[in-house]
């Protein structure tokens, strides 16, 4: 950033934000100045500290940005934390180092090379995952619930030719054979009196009495284990 554009961003400014501006403007000079009279360590390590903080300052203020570009890592840092995406200062630097994210030949950073970095590299904040990730899981929960459908589509397959096979009956089939047999036992029961009760007025014999009683509700009681032979008498 030139000395221009960082005045054009102090404009509106408190005084302190100006003056702290002008402070970490002039320190970059400064330790650029002392790097180049001595290239030592030390003297490397003064510049690009005085660079990297005066990044932030400018990142924290908005700038650092021209269009689809951003002047440092700083204002891409902002940009990505903004926009989502879980980054970290020495993560970025460290990427830049390791060839992940690198600038253009002026030293900025163009938004579509930072995007992809971000969908290749760095995870999204609300799921904690790779862009990649959440595709991979998606894709997963798609080919469960497919197999979960062909699994169910199966099954009605299977029951439908075991209902042509003979294997299943309808409810109403079941409910209406039920009553017909409840209903029959039922007749077969009241007409005990009537087939009966001029044998049992004409025994004097008890046990005689009681043991044709039972023969005629055991006989009843039988066609609920062979309905087919289910005889009602008149």
């Amino acid at each position: 950033m030139t000395k221009d554009e960082l005045e054009i961003l102090l404009t509106d400014k408190p005084i302190e934000i100006k003056t702290r501006g002008a402070v970490l403007f002039n320190a970059i000079g400064a330790t650029m100045s002392a790097y180049n009279q001595e290239r030592s360590v030390a003297n490397l390590r003064n510049m690009e500290a005085a660079k990297d903080a005066f990044d932030r300052f400018v990142a924290e203020l908005g700038g650092g940005v021209s269009n689809d570009t951003f002047d440092n890592l700083m204002a891409v840092l902002e940009y990505l934390t903004s926009n989502g995406w879980k980054a970290a200062r020495n993560s970025l630097y460290r990427h830049q180092k390791q060839g992940k994210l690198l600038p253009e030949a002026d030293g900025k950073y163009k938004q579509r090379a930072v995007d992809k970095y971000a969908k290749t590299f760095l995870k999204q904040t609300s799921t904690g995952r790779r862009l990649q990730e959440t595709s991979d899981e998606l894709q997963r929960q798609i080919l469960q619930q497919n197999k979960k459908l062909k699994d169910i589509e199966i099954k009605m397959n299977e029951i439908a030719l075991q209902k042509e096979q003979g294997a299943y009956l309808l409810v109403s089939d079941v409910k209406d054979a039920a009553f017909s047999r409840a209903r029959q036992v039922r007749d077969a029961l009241l007409n005990i009196p009537d087939r009966i009760s001029s044998i049992l007025a004409a025994e004097t014999d008890h046990d005689r009495t009681r043991d044709i009683l039972v023969a005629e509700i055991r006989q009843v009681l039988e066609i609920l284990e062979k309905p087919e032979e289910i005889k009602v008498d008149a």
